[in-house]
């Protein structure tokens, strides 16, 4: 919460500076805190007065050629305030108060015959917290619009209420073809924290929409009263888009939710989703559905113990892009049904080792490439999947009995080739698994250890079945113990202390080097009851024994080197 108020001030004193000049105005709208005036910006004359701000407001917009400027004060709207084509409605901070039930503080509608044109409206407080069942502003059948500078809220208890939105582009659900274009969306603020409150921002039926720097916080999971689930940001049936630098907070759902384009005709495509901030919804973050080309780049994406979804395309979702994001915490990506999708560049980071992984599910075309991940699930290919590349990817597992790679179903053709895998703890693990008797075309190839001597498992395991037969289901495997390129962090020398406990004749060393040592150096730290000597010399490990237990615990350095 209080990162979300930082960043409403910090947005506040940026635009204060942005105040147009009051000398373009065609209508000067004021308050003496009892009526409300209408001033010619040309004659100076009052023409219009009333105690309805909405009526005066009205009455500018209506004649006016341009710039309608509201100075600073509040302003109680009981009605909506209709901006027609060329209006520029801008003030110095003035707050709207919306009072009544049943309208929108702002309207920018036309018709499709008659849609309205070049419309701005800018820098005002939009207080919805005594409005029934409304919205601050809503656009339809319009084009070239700016809407910029605003911060709405609604964070009223009164679980009673119908509820409030905050912007509303277009018509859930309409299927019209689109009945906007040239839509902005710039440096809102909008807070819809109210127990009945809707999604802060809603975009549908638009072509060539802009949204940029704005503040989208959605209702908390512990307050909303609502039995839909409001989300942060919805949209369906968008086309030509760049959603950029924005901050989503919280919310009962979806961070961002496309609506499902089989069932309500809203696909979207020509999407790109860039340097935004997503914290902690109750649902996934980004959920696509039967959409196309989309890029997703450069997002933070930060999440708690629950495991949900940070990016879900499914249902013949095709042409994704996700590169260059930082997932942090847990969550997964899960891939269903869809075609065409590249995973690359991105960090994966889980330091709780909460659940995350990445999951492929009768898919193909797929390619999963350069990847940093810290993951405790890894990645599952399954169903039908096919086409399926997975490599040069560095995936760390730090958890017990974990899996960086499995496939399973009756996927096919699938190669993971040339990875990085690091095993942390030394847990016991399976690099690859095979989890059933109808794969096939399945190729693991020069994928490299990290370290030698921390995967304790085998190296492929293909007997969670006992039907699986690789080599007439054209399994190749070769992940490398020993690379003939040696892994950066992979060690050729290393030294430490042992301990030979009171009463044992023995202790097994990990020595961490990438091969089995040739020379190794004990010396006791104490006085030993007997000899000292190694044996059992592996890749892995290497024993000190003693042949006389000593009465208290014997501390042993050593050194060894490949």
């Amino acid at each position: 919460i209080r990162l979300g108020d930082q960043i409403k001030d910090i947005w506040f004193r940026d635009i204060i500076s942005k105040i147009p000049p009051v000398s373009t105005a065609s209508y000067i709208i004021y308050t003496d805190g009892q009526m409300y005036y209408t001033k010619n910006g040309s004659t100076g004359m009052i023409e219009y007065s009333d105690t309805d701000a909405s009526n005066v407001i009205n009455y500018a917009v209506k004649k006016a050629k341009g710039v309608v400027f509201v100075r600073y004060g509040v302003y109680e709207v009981k009605k909506s305030i209709n901006l027609g084509s060329g209006v520029k409605l801008v003030s110095e901070g003035a707050v709207l108060k919306a009072v009544g039930s049943d309208f929108n503080v702002i309207r920018i509608t036309g018709s499709s015959d008659s849609p309205v044109t070049d419309i701005e409206v800018r820098n005002f407080e939009i207080d919805l917290n005594n409005l029934n069942n409304g919205t601050g502003v809503v656009v339809a059948w319009a084009k070239r619009v700016r809407i910029a500078e605003l911060y709405i809220h609604d964070e009223t208890n009164d679980s009673s209420r119908p509820g409030t939105g905050g912007i509303v582009v277009g018509a859930y659900g309409s299927k019209t073809n689109y009945m906007n274009y040239d839509i902005w969306v710039v440096n809102n603020y909008v807070k819809m924290r109210g127990v009945r409150s809707s999604p802060p921002i809603q975009v549908y039926d638009t072509q060539r929409y802009f949204e940029y720097g704005n503040v989208w916080w959605g209702s908390d999971p512990d307050v909303t009263q609502r039995a839909d689930y409001i989300g942060v940001h919805q949209v369906g049936n968008i086309r030509d888009v760049i959603i950029r630098g924005n901050y989503f907070y919280r919310g009962h759902h979806n961070a961002m939710l496309f609506i499902d384009g089989s069932a309500k005709g809203l696909h979207s495509e020509n999407v790109v989703i860039a340097d935004n901030i997503f914290v902690e919804p109750e649902d996934d973050h980004i959920d696509p559905n039967y959409d196309s080309k989309f890029t997703i780049v450069g997002n933070i994406f930060i999440h708690g113990p629950a495991s949900l979804g940070w990016i879900t395309p499914e249902d013949n979702c095709e042409d994704f892009v996700i590169t260059g994001n930082y997932f942090f915490g847990s969550g997964y990506i899960i891939i269903d049904s869809s075609r065409r999708i590249t995973i690359s560049g991105n960090v994966f980071y889980n330091t709780q080792r909460w659940r995350n992984y990445i999951g492929i599910r009768d898919s193909r075309d797929i390619t999963i490439t350069g990847n940093t991940m810290y993951m405790s699930l890894g990645m599952l290919v399954d169903g039908t999947s096919s086409n399926i590349v997975i490599s040069g990817n560095r995936i760390a597992v730090p958890a017990y009995n974990d899996t960086p790679f499995a496939v399973g179903g009756s996927a096919d053709r699938v190669l993971l080739m040339g990875n990085v895998i690091d095993v942390l703890d030394n847990t016991w693990c399976n690099i690859f698994e095979v989890q059933s008797s109808t794969v096939k075309n399945i190729y693991a190839l020069w994928n490299l250890r990290g370290t030698s001597g921390r995967i304790q498992g085998p190296r492929l395991r293909t007997d969670l079945d006992p039907n699986i037969n690789p080599a007439t289901q054209n399994l190749v495997a070769n992940v490398l113990e020993n690379p003939f390129l040696e892994y950066p962090t992979a060690q050729t020398k290393n030294s430490g202390v042992a301990t030979i406990s009171a009463g044992s004749t023995r202790v097994t060393v990990r020595h961490g080097l990438r091969q089995t040592p040739s020379n190794i150096l004990i010396t006791p730290l104490g006085q030993p009851a007997g000899k000292l000597w190694v044996e059992n010399i592996t890749s892995t490990s290497f024993d000190i024994v003693t042949d006389t237990a000593p009465s208290s615990n014997l501390n042993v350095s050593w050194y060894a080197e490949v």
